[in-house]
């Protein structure tokens, strides 16, 4: 590349010139030479004392951004620009249209050689525009019909690596700047985001383009417009994954599997192929849990996935972490028996081995349940509650063991459990139990009270699932019956502890039915007087979607059941419309936080700090579901949330067990008593 050089003569010929006619030194930020007419220019008395200012130090960052621009496209072609620049010569503005080529000094350095053009009459809109091209962040491209730049401001040559980089160059995608050009001639304008070559990396862009005219010429031209969103949508990627992932085993979780099923069975229909799940669920793991402790009990669930992960046939199958203890793999196949012996045979190969934890041999086993489709279901909800069915029906026989579904284990679905007469003769023969979950302290981490979930182990179907039964009772207008009966059994609960010095607050879910049935305040007079319970320790939990806005009856009835004492809990805050003065309507005095904004990474969590401030400051008592690591709890600790509850602790257990787990915690504290006495 051949570079201009100043000779003796040409210094004289600019010396002669009426044009101004300078050389900047980029690197040391002065003027090196200037004629004569420069000096007007500077408004400099002399050529010592104009090459004596240092320029650079005031120069702002856009402006240093450009010259080293300059400095660049000279080194490596031989560039020219013609720009307005506003200068400064002792503080006052100047406008002059400037044009910029290289030039080489003695001493073999790149520096510029500035032609500043007669003084352009612009007025005051046109110059500041001009002023917010050069130091603007938006990329501002303009590009001839034919795809080369006609213009570029700073931020948009700061990012390409080739000066000569046409329009189509520009996107990773090919197909992106047909299709912008297409919308172009259409409608005069587009926009798009897309992904776009830039010197350091490939970068994600907002890109706005619109039809124009090139000033100079008159020709047809594209403006391009452009926005780093590079950070926005790595962020959106890391939400996106944060909310399809586990965070302990980093598998898929049941809202992606939910939500990728009718892709699942659509391309299985399109290849002919069957298809089949597996659930599984690990045999005692709350056993697991207890001797290994809960961070024993996270490496053995890393450890299960690793080993589901190895008996993976190929990219045809699919392994997910449902929740808790609970694993789905799925698949599809022309021979999807052959495939199905398999995969049990890899699973019964790789979990024959027991698991090395804590310094302890652990056996683990599995209960599983298999659905083949079309055969069982056609649709991802039948297919998993059938999987569901046939998993619990491998539990109920033994364990450690496969269980296909079979049409009979429908016995304990919806609509044949009511007609079969079985919903009706386990809520006469109050078949119907609790189990309790704890709702822990969390500064003091003892248990303070506990929720009330309703569970059903059938003598002839065994232990029914509470989407099943729960679902069916709604169904068959059932639920206020079965709501009773639990409500009954937890005030029992609490006036039994509340006996033996133990005053522990014991939450009960009412449902949608429930809250629209005018029995509901006779229903909760009757049991409170029956029980002899005190409402002081009894909680009514109502999920935010399921209260009706406008209906003034159950807003009359909540607030009289408040009035007897009893308190209500928001549950699920933040799932539903979250509509406060609607909320307002009602006299909770309390808010659980729901998993989904706590179980995330501690960058994502900004949503569950919101609800927590704004439940603090309208003097709700806090109360965090799902948690599950000793990091998690921290975080609760550090923004002072009341209580938690969640398989960190302990699930839910039956009240002989949570009796069990009362006294050990009261032992516990005894004997930490003791030795402060001692």
């Amino acid at each position: 590349m051949k570079h201009f050089h100043l000779s003796a003569d040409a210094y004289s010929i600019f010396s002669r010139l009426r044009t101004a006619v300078w050389i900047f030194d980029i690197d040391k930020g002065r003027v090196a030479w200037g004629n004569e007419a420069s000096l007007r220019i500077w408004a400099a008395d002399s050529l010592e004392e104009l090459v004596s200012r240092d320029m650079g130090s005031g120069m702002s960052q856009s402006v240093v951004q450009r010259l080293a621009q300059y400095q660049e496209d000279f080194l490596t072609s031989d560039a020219v620009f013609l720009e307005n620049w506003s200068l400064y010569p002792k503080g006052k503005p100047l406008t002059l249209r400037v044009v910029h080529s290289g030039v080489v000094l003695e001493d073999g350095r790149m520096a510029m050689l500035c032609e500043g053009l007669e003084k352009q009459s612009v007025d005051n809109e046109t110059l500041r525009s001009a002023e917010a091209l050069l130091h603007t962040k938006v990329m501002i491209t303009l590009f001839a019909d034919d795809g080369h730049a006609l213009y570029r401001n700073p931020a948009a040559r700061a990012v390409v690596s080739d000066i000569a980089e046409t329009f189509t160059e520009h996107f990773v995608d090919p197909g992106v700047p047909e299709m912008l050009v297409s919308q172009i001639r259409e409608t005069g304008a587009s926009r798009v985001v897309a992904a776009v070559n830039t010197k350091p990396e490939i970068c994600w862009h907002e890109i706005s383009a619109r039809f124009c005219h090139d000033a100079v010429t008159g020709k047809p031209a594209t403006l391009v417009s452009e926005v780093d969103v590079t950070e926005l949508k790595r962020t959106q990627e890391r939400a996106l994954h944060l909310t399809t992932h586990d965070v302990v085993t980093e598998l898929y979780n049941r809202k992606y599997v939910m939500e990728n099923f009718p892709r699942f069975l659509d391309l299985a229909r399109k290849r002919e192929f069957e298809g089949v799940l597996l659930l599984i669920d690990i045999d005692y793991f709350k056993y697991v849990n207890e001797s290994v402790g809960h961070e024993g009990g996270e490496q053995v669930l890393i450890e299960v996935a690793n080993r589901f992960r190895a008996c993976m046939i190929d990219s045809q199958d699919q392994l997910a972490r449902l929740g808790g203890d609970e694993f789905l793999i799925q698949t599809m196949a022309k021979d999807i028996d052959s495939r199905t012996r398999k995969l049990l045979g890899n699973i019964q190969e790789k979990f024959s081995v027991p698991f090395n934890v804590a310094n302890r041999s652990i056996p683990i086993t599995l209960s599983t349940g298999v659905v083949y489709f079309p055969k069982d279901g056609a649709d991802a909800t039948t297919l998993m509650k059938h999987a569901d069915l046939a998993m619990y029906h491998a539990k109920n026989h033994g364990r450690n063991c496969v269980s296909y579904y079979d049409p009979s284990f429908e016995m304990v679905g919806r609509a044949d459990i009511f007609h079969d007469g079985a919903l009706h003769a386990a809520l006469a023969n109050r078949e119907f139990t609790i189990y309790l979950q704890p709702r822990v302290h969390v500064q003091s981490g003892r248990i303070i009270g506990a929720e009330a979930l309703a569970r059903w182990n059938s003598p002839r179907y065994g232990m029914v699932s509470p989407d099943v039964f729960i679902s069916a009772c709604e169904e068959f207008g059932l639920i206020v019956e079965l709501g009773a009966q639990m409500f009954e059994l937890a005030a029992l609960e609490q006036k039994k502890y509340l006996q033996q010095g133990r005053p522990l607050t014991i939450s009960v879910n009412i449902s949608p039915y429930q809250l629209k049935d005018p029995g509901l305040v006779q229903m909760i007079e009757r049991i409170m007087v029956k029980t002899g319970c005190s409402p002081d320790y009894l909680e009514f939990e109502i999920t935010e979607s399921a209260m009706p806005e406008d209906n003034e009856t159950v807003i009359q009835a909540i607030h009289a059941i408040q009035r007897m004492g009893f308190r209500f809990l928001i549950d699920d805050f933040g799932t539903g419309y979250s509509n406060l003065s609607h909320i307002q309507k009602y006299p909770f005095s309390g808010l659980k936080v729901d998993r989904s904004f706590v179980n995330v990474e501690t960058e994502q969590r900004k949503l569950a700090e919101m609800i927590i401030m704004m439940a603090q400051a309208m003097g709700y008592s806090t109360v965090a579901e799902g948690i599950e690591t000793e990091e998690q709890l921290e975080w609760l600790r550090q923004r002072e949330v009341d209580e938690f509850q969640g398989f960190f602790f302990s699930k839910p257990l039956d009240r002989e067990r949570f009796a069990i787990l009362l006294r050990s915690e009261d032992a516990e504290l005894n004997r930490q008593k003791l030795r402060n006495v001692s």
